[in-house]
């Protein structure tokens, strides 16, 4: 993105600190009231924009669902609407034709060959007429397709209302898995997911956590793990969903008669000992300007000392609690905003291609108000708790959108402005999702 064309700034500086987002669920009683003031927080702020979620979890209300589902049990909805929707934009036809015509980049792809990744299938090589991925696929072989989001605005504006609503890192995967076969074994991840079935059938088995609420280093692979007791199986056919709480163990075997297609959207929670964990580091960088940290021991090569080893400990120990305090896990929980660990808002570009919306695809402003302002040779949008500014040149096209509330397409923007400028105004208005399809 050319930065000079186009800039955002926080209308209100967004001050972060610890509070109502995180809690602590003992899922050893099996507590289902969560915390209330969790459940009326995350619910409010669903009503504060779009609405995608709430479409989602659809008859369940938002309220509801964070109350007593979220990170507790599972959650099934059949025959979603929403999610029909989404078919029009994203495809088994789409998803070939874009790895064919190298669309993705090379870093959002994982292939699967037999539930692991596969050695043998190079993305990046020449691929005369698509025959080695047609090889690759016709052996049975997964994709997996990483920020998808970047390539499919209707679900970057999904992923924009949930990073709006969680302010935790957001993550957004496709999943095309041949008939008869299954990308991954049975296994648990680290994040909340939601499951958005857009083509084929695909039978999904949610077990009890073999580690309740796992951190980021219990990774699956790592275990000899048992299965708990089965809460969930089922077929989840086209425009189902199916939330899966972190830590619950699943799997997903694709019909023995078609492909599958699904989408998943992962909410990654930081944890309290992801924040702890941060300040502990940030203190310890501190210690080491202090001298007394830096002298040697030889608590590793002697027991004879053990009495003044306890007594230097505790002096270092000291100095340690002293500076860890609440104000030390605000500024690390405004590192980890700063490192968009927390809040990732801003996204790499995303490709204005056919393959994805066509030249005459239609658009039109997202859901808000909008106020234009004009000062110095610039245009001012106020939109979604951000001034956004923009050369004077697009204030006719920004109030036919912002103010008359006028759709338009891709190709009328390229005859006013030329196709790279078009390109580049379209993928800016669609980073900042303020447009979505018409």
């Amino acid at each position: 993105m050319n930065e000079n064309l186009f800039k955002k700034l926080p209308l209100i500086p967004d001050e972060s600190v610890l509070g109502e987002y995180y809690i602590d669920v003992d899922r050893s009683k099996k507590i289902k009231s969560y915390n209330t003031l969790i459940a009326k927080t995350l619910s409010e702020k669903t009503t504060q924009v779009n609405g995608y979620l709430s479409s989602l979890l659809m008859p369940m209300s938002t309220n509801k669902f964070f109350k007593d589902i979220w990170q507790q049990d599972y959650y099934f909805n059949s025959s979603n609407k929403y999610i029909s929707g989404l078919s029009n934009y994203i495809t088994i036809d789409k998803i070939i034709e874009g790895l064919t015509s190298k669309l993705f980049k090379v870093q959002d792809l994982r292939f699967v060959m037999n539930q692991n990744y596969s050695e043998t299938y190079e993305y990046d090589q020449i691929d005369q007429n698509g025959e080695r991925l047609k090889a690759f696929l016709n052996q049975k072989g997964s994709v997996v397709i990483d920020n998808i989001h970047q390539y499919v605005p209707a679900l970057n504006e999904i992923w924009h209302e949930m990073v709006e609503i969680f302010r935790f890192p957001v993550t957004c995967t496709a999943y095309f898995t041949p008939e008869g076969t299954q990308t991954f074994p049975m296994h648990w991840d680290t994040d909340d997911v939601f499951v958005l079935q857009l083509e084929g059938v695909k039978e999904w088995r949610v077990h009890e956590a073999f580690i309740p609420d796992p951190l980021e280093h219990h990774i699956w692979g790592k275990y000899d793990y048992e299965l708990g007791e089965q809460l969930f199986q089922n077929s989840l056919k086209e425009n189902d969903l199916l939330y899966i709480p972190r830590g619950f163990m699943h799997q997903a075997i694709a019909s023995k008669k078609k492909a599958s297609l699904h989408i998943t959207i992962g909410i990654c929670i930081p944890t309290w000992h992801r924040i702890i964990q941060t300040s502990i580091e940030k203190i310890m960088i501190e210690c080491g300007q202090i001298m007394r940290f830096r002298q040697p021991t030889d608590i590793m090569i002697s027991e004879s000392n053990i009495n003044t080893n306890q007594l230097y400990f505790d002096e270092l120990k000291k100095i340690i609690f002293e500076k860890f305090s609440f104000l030390e896990l605000k500024k690390s929980i405004n590192e980890l905003l700063a490192r968009q660990e927390i809040r990732g808002i801003e996204l790499t570009q995303i490709s204005v291609s056919d393959l994805i919306f066509g030249q005459n695809t239609k658009f039109k402003k997202s859901n808000g108000i909008a106020f234009l302002e004009y000062s110095d040779n610039k245009t001012m949008l106020k939109f979604g708790g951000y001034m956004h500014f923009f050369p004077m040149k697009y204030k006719s096209i920004l109030e036919k959108i912002f103010i008359f509330k006028e759709s338009f397409t891709i190709d009328d923007l390229r005859k006013e402005f030329g196709q790279f400028t078009a390109n580049e105004f379209c993928n800016y208005l669609i980073e900042e999702a303020l447009i979505k399809h018409a």
